[in-house]
């Protein structure tokens, strides 16, 4: 196992195996194309950071809070991410936009998106319940063969977004932006709940 980084620390294409910490708080540490692989960092707060070009892969980061922490063109692969608040990226406004991840199957309940701009985003296979979608944009995002059970969208920028092969999203195509989005079946019949009809 690689020593624990530390903070205010610069890394490059670096790999992190297995990497263990739990409520540590980590503070103005830049990361570039580096990858953290197996590793354990639930209820740890990054700082100021900033993530670019990093890949994280089966790890497990439940509670995680990232404050005023930037995060560009940064996959997350079956890892556990729940109850993180991504709303507290980035510092400003600016900052906000810049925020690029893909997670592919993922854990992301309770997790909170609202109002962050995830424009071609990617969100498959992944289970995401009990997660705040409002007023975020997810526009050309892949969504494919994720469970969205509980999930909340409302004024949600959903145009020419990937709904395919999805699960259990509750979405009233009256309150969210659809238009050239992509659903299949049966899912694709909870569309029509906001019209009170009755389907037989």
């Amino acid at each position: 196992m690689l020593p624990l980084f530390t903070s205010d620390g610069q890394y490059e294409a670096k790999t992190f195996t297995k990497v263990t910490a739990q409520g540590e708080v980590f503070s103005g540490m830049d990361f570039t194309n580096c990858l953290f692989d197996g590793c354990t960092l639930t209820e740890c707060t990054f700082s100021h950071c900033t993530f670019t070009d990093c890949r994280f892969r089966a790890c497990e980061m439940s509670l995680c809070a990232v404050p005023n922490t930037r995060v560009l063109d940064t996959r997350f692969a079956a890892c556990r991410l729940f109850g993180i608040d991504w709303t507290k990226i980035g510092n400003t406004t600016v900052a906000k936009l810049l925020l690029t991840a893909h997670f592919t199957d993922c854990g992301l309940n309770y997790a909170s998106f609202f109002g962050l701009r995830l424009k071609g985003s990617t969100f498959t296979g992944c289970t995401a319940h009990e997660v705040d979608f409002r007023d975020a944009d997810l526009s050309h995002a892949d969504c494919s063969g994720t469970d969205f059970s509980g999930s909340r969208f409302l004024h949600t920028n959903l145009t020419k977004a990937d709904f395919r092969t999805a699960t259990n999203y509750a979405i009233d195509p009256t309150a969210n932006t659809v238009k050239g989005a992509r659903f299949s079946l049966p899912d694709a019949v909870s569309l029509l709940r906001a019209f009170d009809v009755v389907i037989e």
